[in-house]
């Protein structure tokens, strides 16, 4: 049985529209005017009270399990081994720690400031320096618009993937920037938290149901037959580290760790979400959600990558195998098999869509906010601000878009880079626990951590320095220069490491 191009179409016709009604329905529900309207565009309040905690903790999942967790990791596998996994695991673990020491923080500094938005804002209000606030926007902006490009990009290969490449990037990509643009402008927060809710639920169903159909149809229920064959074919060293180019050793994995598990500090489509809050309890739903979903989200992916190798090793490009075992899935399984890899086709294009938006509103929210308000119009209205939030929407949509076109391989080197220039930016984040940071520690360690990477990064081998990944390098000498520059930075360090 094959998956008719017709039944593509509906299927992700039927979604998108029932996006566009949750639309509806989310912003038929809004009151809010003035200051309170704002509040509620960008932090998805209502006075008082707020969104749920377990709907912020679906829609924190969904924003960071991206189209990577349904497709780069079978890829990175696939190439790579079991250490792809372990690598990512572990950063996600880590990540907890980050909600923990770093969200609950910047939280409880939101309070102390009022009508606060944008964890940028936190950061200027606490240095008392706007002129750190316009540097940390400006690098935000420059580093995470190619990351949202290729969530693109991602959509983009995947509808012409899936489409037998009738419907192409500008149309297909187009059709759905249109969707993403509707519910981020006139949704707001409030509207992608309540997206990202059925986008979540289809790319768990979607990848949970893929890996279980492949097991018992292609290896008779039994996980161990995946490792036999490995094993019988020589692709063994894919089951041991490092790997069978030697990619994972332990200075990389430990480098990888760090440069994921620091993602949620640096990124506002992540840290909006500690803003949204009401109490100090939400936390705890995050916290427990982000401890276990990871084994939860992962294993699939480790099994299709796995499976993928085992059954299909000649591949010409790795990021094929999560496609190519829809495929084989669908003519295999019969009718229910091909419900369910329609399943997986909308789940992957969800969990690109959910990153993209997330971004995209926490885009606009910081140009709104730290460049228009914080710089160019102290005094703007609530009302302008917002609309200027919405222009800044289309506009971070519109050259992320632009960009897409370009060659892929470019985008995904800039993607890299991308996630590098965020975590630079960690040390600086993380001075607001202090009472009275020091903005020369800030603007020393910004300053020498690109530095750092940019040198790196000309280098020959630009992926690593004696092992361990550039921006490893690059975030360590942002965080050494911090504390040799803020006397109260190595005073605190010196003071919790007694603690521990």
């Amino acid at each position: 049985m094959k998956l008719d191009f017709f039944w593509v179409l509906i299927g992700i016709a039927v979604y998108l529209g029932t996006l566009l009604l949750v639309l509806f329905w989310t912003r038929a529900k809004s009151t809010s005017e003035g200051d309170g309207k704002r509040q509620e565009f960008f932090l998805g309040r209502r006075g008082q009270r707020g969104l749920h905690p377990i709907l912020l903790l679906i829609s924190y999942a969904a924003t960071v399990y991206s189209a990577f967790t349904l497709i780069g990791l079978p890829g990175l596998v696939y190439k790579h081994g079991v250490g792809a996994f372990g690598s990512i695991v572990i950063a996600q673990l880590l990540q907890v720690a980050c909600v923990l020491f770093f969200g609950m923080a910047l939280w409880r500094r939101t309070q102390e400031f009022e009508g606060v938005t944008s964890p940028i804002e936190i950061v200027s209000r606490s240095y008392d320096s706007r002129g750190l606030g316009l540097i940390v926007f400006l690098a935000t902006v420059v580093f995470v618009i190619p990351h949202l490009t290729l969530q693109l990009v991602g959509i983009g290969r995947l509808i012409a993937g899936v489409t037998g490449d009738r419907v192409g990037y500008v149309e297909g990509v187009g059709c759905i920037l249109l969707i993403m643009v509707l519910y981020s402008e006139f949704g707001g927060f409030r509207g992608i938290v309540w997206t990202d809710v059925l986008q979540f639920s289809l790319s768990i169903i979607g990848i949970a149901a893929l890996a279980w159909i492949f097991v018992q149809r292609s290896w008779d229920g039994d996980l161990g037959n995946i490792a036999d064959s490995l094993r019988q074919n020589g692709r063994g060293d894919l089951l041991t580290l490092p790997g069978p180019d030697g990619y994972y050793t332990a200075p990389m994995l430990f480098s990888l760790c760090v440069f994921y598990g620091l993602w949620p500090i640096a990124h506002p489509s992540s840290s909006v979400r500690f803003l949204a809050q009401t109490s100090p309890r939400g936390f705890l739903w995050m916290v427990v959600g982000m401890a276990l979903l990871p084994i939860l989200m992962f294993t699939p992916g480790l099994i299709i990558g796995l499976g993928g190798a085992a059954s299909h090793p000649g591949l010409s490009h790795s990021a094929k195998i999560a496609g190519t075992v829809v495929m084989d899935v669908i003519e295999t399984g019969g009718a229910l098999a091909m419900v369910f890899g329609l399943f997986y086709i909308l789940g992957s294009l969800s969990a690109a869509m959910s990153t993209c938006d997330s971004q995209a509103l926490a885009m606009g929210q910081i140009v709104s906010r730290d460049l228009v308000k914080g710089v160019l119009a102290p005094k703007i209205s609530p009302k302008n601000e917002m609309r200027s939030a919405r222009y800044a929407i289309v506009a971070v949509f519109l050259i992320a878009y632009l960009a897409g076109m370009r060659d892929s391989e470019l985008i995904l080197r800039l993607s890299i880079i991308s996630g590098a220039g965020t975590a630079i930016l960690v040390p600086t984040y993380l001075g607001i626990r202090l009472r009275r940071p020091d903005k020369k520690a800030a603007f020393a360690s910004i300053a020498a951590g690109y530095l750092a990477f940019a040198v790196l990064e000309t280098r020959v081998e630009p992926q690593s320095f004696y092992g361990f990944h550039n921006s490893l390098w690059a975030v360590g000498t942002s965080t050494l220069l911090y504390l040799g520059v803020s006397a109260r930075g190595f005073i605190h360090l010196r003071g919790f490491l007694r603690r521990i």
